[in-house]
Parts: structure tokens; C-alpha cells; sequence
């Protein structure tokens, strides 16, 4: 499920159209919160001056093509710090540290978990918890050891004190079950369909994808489901072709999981809207929402062009009015491009701009342009898997 996880994203560990912003991590690649989406878009509206919201009514067609990356030199100090899995970039200082951290795992409403993976040679076992803290990291944060097999998944518990873990026994046989984080049993293991990967609990229950298992789905097409499961029995409560979690009690629903429209399911409240999308070609992405929870990205994104295009938009989830981010459309080099929110409520982006290099990106919803930094983000190490996702370390 979702993208930009660590996150974030921004790219998943569950198959799926909103892939990249997946909660769930799939031992063997990055362990991240937070996808891949597609699109040609089109050039916002004029945003006049001020700090008027650049708003697009329902099916409004923006009138130019995609085109390179602008806005204007972002000033010192920015306030940012960066993790990146394995490295923490100080945006002001100039300096990138190593950290022992591959990852992290959502828990809404939370701070993430976060992971250093340590991946075996073997497909089935059981996966082991433990702890230890990050004195690289500021506030020497704990961070959770996953010692897993490859094909071992894994979600937080929703209050953070735990994960969820699917495991491969054997070929025919899997089992999942709720670990502390010193590794003993909170929930005992229990047999569940080899295919099914927890992505995240929430106060609405256990939210699992399910489909083939890893030996078929690696040789098809394969197509998950995004299923709710009583934590408890494992009950199935309800069923979605994909579905992207917002938070607690929210979630964006693909009806359709290869065409719009998307729907915003509100379970607490029991309401389900339909979001009529601005006319822009490619899939829709949601990525993470703000902090406060009003704001939610979508991007529709287009991979398969040479010059590949970002068309990013922000749902205001308090009005249902759609935001331009400005010099949107732009050409992107999606695998090396991700989002995530900062604390003071700016929009980040880290990436790849066509003709406009590795840029560090930030915007406030309203705000009539974008601010720029040129900003090299720290590159994988060699033997570990790439990964696009950030986040934003909050400030001490």
C-alpha cells in the first residue's frame, strides 16, 4: 500500500497501484512507511500573488505541459534534517552522517518505528525483535532489530510497542503473529493464507494486503487486496481492490484498482466521498498526510516516458478543494523522488528534476511558489536495496 513510508514511501512493499507509500515492509527490501504513480499532467493555474490557495475545481484541465522545475532560492536556515535510510543529511550544516537505521514503520497517529533490517539467506523462518538505540541519530532514538528471512513481513502494532509479523514456515505453510519488541509473544502465532502481509493496525483493526503467495506472485501480474482484520480472531471485516491508509479511522479506496475514481472512507464516522479528481493523466498516488491531518498528496505520475513527469496535488481534506502545487507538472526522475512533511506544517520534497538537478523542495499549502535548494541526497550503499524514501527528523 502506500508509497512514501517510511516512511514512508516513497516505494512499497506491497504490490498495488498506490504501492510506494506502503506501511508494510517485505524483509529483503527497504523497510519504509511510505509508491508508484503515473502521469502527464499539466501546468496550475495562475496563483496571482499572496498567499491565496491555488485551487482547481473537479475536472479542470491545467493549460500548459510539463516543464522544468522552478521557484526561488530557499534561504538559510531551513531548519531540516533529513533520514534517509543508513544516512541522517543536515540540510543547514552541509553534512551527511551514517546511521545504523534501514527503515521505518508507520504507526498512525505515532512516530514511526524505527528498523535496522538484518536480512538472512533463507525464505522461511521465524523473525526475530529486538532493541538497541542510535547515538548518531540526536536523542539516541531506540531503533528495532528485525532479523528476518526474506520473505518475512512486517507492520507495527498501533501502539508502537510491538509488530506484526507474517512468516514463511514453508513453502505451503504461514503464520502471523504479534511480537513485542523484545520478541515475545503478544498474540500467538497463527495460520493465515501464504500471500497475506500486514501493513499497518489502526484503532479500526489490523489492516493486511492478501494474494498470491511470494513463489506465485513473483512469475504473474499478481493483484492484492487491501483487507481490514479483527486483530483478535483475524476475522475479515472488510475488503477493498487497494486501499491507501490516511490515519486512524480514514482511508483513500480504489474501487477500481486500475481507474478512478478513489473514495475517502471515514470509518469512524461511517461516510464514504467520492473525490472527484483534477483532470490529469496517469495514476493517482496519495502519499502521507499532514501532520495536522488536514492535507493529503496525490501525485499522478508518468514512468514510462524517457523525460518522466510528476503532477503533484494537496487534497484539503477539510474543504475538499483541490491544491496546484506550483510548476507542477515537472519532469522527475520518479525512482529517485520522495515526499514527506515537516513539523511546521512545509511540504518536502528530495529528488531528481530534469534539467534542474538534485534539488531539496518546500512548500506551505498557499504559498504561490516553490523554494529551492540544490541538495545531493546520500547514495545507497552498494549491497543494500535503493530506496527514494525521507523523512523529516524533528527538531530537538
Amino acid at each position: 500500500m502506500s508509497r512514501r513510508v517510511a516512511s514512508t514511501t516513497r516505494r512499497s512493499t506491497t504490490p498495488g497501484p498506490g504501492g510506494r507509500r506502503a506501511l508494510a515492509v517485505l524483509l529483503g527490501l527497504a523497510v519504509l512507511g511510505a509508491g508508484a504513480a503515473r502521469c502527464t499532467g499539466r501546468e496550475p493555474p495562475a496563483t496571482g500573488t499572496g498567499r491565496s490557495p491555488v485551487a482547481a475545481a473537479p475536472g479542470a484541465v491545467s493549460p500548459s505541459p510539463p516543464q522544468r522545475l522552478a521557484g526561488v532560492p530557499m534561504t538559510r536556515p531551513t531548519g531540516l534534517r533529513l533520514l534517509v535510510p543508513h544516512w541522517l543529511l543536515d540540510v543547514d550544516a552541509g553534512t551527511t552522517t551514517g546511521v545504523g537505521v534501514t527503515g521505518w514503520l508507520t504507526v498512525p497517529g505515532r512516530e514511526p518505528l524505527l528498523v535496522e533490517e538484518i536480512r538472512g539467506p533463507d525464505e522461511f523462518g521465524p523473525v526475530r525483535v529486538g532493541t538497541r538505540t542510535e547515538p548518531r541519530l540526536p536523542g539516541a532514538p531506540q531503533v528495532v532489530r528485525l532479523t528476518a528471512s526474506t520473505l518475512a513481513t512486517v507492520a507495527a502494532s498501533r501502539d508502537g510497542a510491538g509488530v506484526w509479523a507474517a512468516e514463511y514456515r514453508d513453502r505451503a505453510r504461514c503464520l502471523l503473529r504479534e511480537v513485542d519488541l523484545t520478541g515475545a509473544d503478544r498474540r500467538p502465532p497463527r495460520p493465515v493464507t501464504c500471500g497475506t502481509r500486514p501493513i499497518a493496525e489502526t484503532a479500526e483493526g489490523l489492516w493486511a494486503s492478501v494474494g498470491p503467495d511470494a513463489f506465485v506472485a513473483a512469475t504473474t501480474e499478481a493483484h492484492f487486496d487491501t483487507v481490514l482484520l479483527d486483530p483478535a480472531t483475524l476475522t475479515e471485516r472488510a475488503r477493498f481492490p487497494q486501499a491507501e491508509l490516511v490515519d486512524d479511522h480514514r482511508v483513500v479506496v480504489y474501487p477500481d484498482p486500475r481507474r478512478g475514481p478513489l473514495e475517502l472512507h471515514d470509518r469512524r464516522a461511517g461516510r464514504v466521498t467520492p473525490l472527484d479528481l483534477p483532470t490529469s493523466q496517469g495514476y493517482p498516488s496519495p502519499w502521507p498526510v499532514s501532520p495536522d491531518g488536514r492535507y493529503l498528496p496525490v501525485s499522478f505520475e508518468t514512468p514510462e516516458q524517457r523525460q518522466q513527469i510528476m503532477d503533484l496535488w494537496v487534497l484539503d481534506l477539510s474543504t475538499m478543494a483541490w491544491l496546484h502545487v506550483p510548476s507542477m507538472p515537472a519532469y522527475t526522475a520518479l525512482k529517485l523522488t520522495s515526499l514527506d512533511w515537516a513539523p511546521d506544517g512545509r511540504l518536502v520534497l528530495l529528488g531528481e528534476f530534469y534539467e534542474s538537478g538534485p534539488l531539496l523542495v518546500t512548500w506551505r499549502p498557499g504559498d504561490p511558489v516553490l523554494a529551492m535548494l540544490p541538495s545531493e541526497r546520500p547514495a545507497t550503499p552498494p549491497d543494500q536495496p535503493h530506496t527514494d524514501a525521507f523523512r523529516v527528523w524533528p527538531a530537538t
